[in-house]
């Protein structure tokens, strides 16, 4: 629940937060075309949510791809939120090794879509320029 003034904030400033519901089998040929799809939307998105729920596989090379993402749109003051990352102890690993003392600041996992979104709408209300 929302006061009406962070409801009206929120419906007038929401739409930079975006997210995306992957599915199937995620590898670099399938991990590059959401990549391609988020980097054509940029200037429109501070908040990036990647929901992992119906990925039915995730290899390296997709990791590799989230982690580059990550680190691009970290560098742009943006933040990559992930969902349902439980069931992919390799993406886990994979930012652990390759973020190092970043980790605990950059991989913002959770467990379902609704904190993360909420995580979300927190940091916009919370933001000065809004």
């Amino acid at each position: 629940m929302r006061a009406p003034a962070e409801s009206q904030v929120l419906r007038e400033f929401g739409s930079v937060i975006k997210a995306y519901q992957l599915q199937g089998h995620l590898t670099f040929a399938t991990g590059e075309v959401v990549i391609r799809d988020v980097l054509d939307s940029l200037s429109a998105t501070d908040y990036l949510v990647l929901d992992l729920k119906r990925v039915l596989e995730l290899n390296e090379s997709a990791c590799r791809l989230l982690y580059q993402l990550l680190l691009k749109l970290s560098d742009l003051g943006k933040a990559v939120i992930f969902t349902h990352v439980d069931r992919f102890p390799l993406l886990r690993r994979f930012m652990k090794v390759k973020l190092a003392v970043r980790y605990e600041e950059l991989f913002r996992a959770f467990e379902d879509n609704d904190p993360a979104l909420e995580w979300c709408e927190n940091r916009l209300l919370e933001s000065p320029s809004r």
